[in-house]
């Protein structure tokens, strides 16, 4: 997908009832060194990581395609 394309999946997305876009929740930056500081070094884990934090910090529900998540 081009940039372009992904910015066109996002304002659907974002024009969407169900999807709400929530303000980073308190805490974030130590859930996320948390679940960064162990285990072997992988490139993408500093997003998933990010992503898990939030999701777990907010009660939210993460939805993605990435198999390796």
């Amino acid at each position: 997908m081009t940039k372009i394309e992904a910015w066109k999946v996002y304002k659907r997305l974002a024009s969407d009832d169900r999807i709400q876009v929530l303000p980073e929740p308190l805490g974030i930056e130590r859930a996320w060194y948390e679940l960064t500081t162990f285990g072997q070094q992988v490139i993408k884990l500093w997003t998933d990581a990010y992503l898990q934090a939030f999701g777990r910090l907010r009660g939210a529900q993460v939805v993605t395609f990435d198999r390796g998540f």
